[in-house]
């Protein structure tokens, strides 16, 4: 029996693929919740808000990047002031998998 995951996020700026990443996802049944948004910015905030929120429950499992979205995405979180919580995340993420091979 395959895990289930709570949520995954997609950032695409391209509609055509994120409609298809989504309908691919979803078609899988081991995704609770497909997110998407447009923009690494948006996906910078839909994050920021889960942990203001304090919502571990739609905190996206993974996340899916378009190639010409990654480096936008890794300069916002350097840029800002979201190292820390970059850090953060990779941290607690870290210690729920910790002894586990993904």
């Amino acid at each position: 029996l395959m895990k289930k995951y709570n949520s995954v996020l997609v950032v695409d700026d391209n509609p055509i693929d994120v409609l298809l990443h989504k309908k691919l996802l979803e078609k899988t049944n081991l995704i609770n919740t497909v997110c998407t948004v447009s923009s690494a910015q948006s996906g910078i905030e839909y994050i920021q808000n889960l942990v203001a929120l304090g919502d571990k429950n739609l905190m996206p499992s993974y996340i899916f990047l378009d190639l010409d979205i990654i480096s936008l995405f890794l300069a916002i979180i350097f840029s800002n002031s979201i190292l820390i919580l970059f850090l953060s995340l990779i941290f607690i993420f870290s210690q729920e998998f910790s002894g586990r091979v993904l």
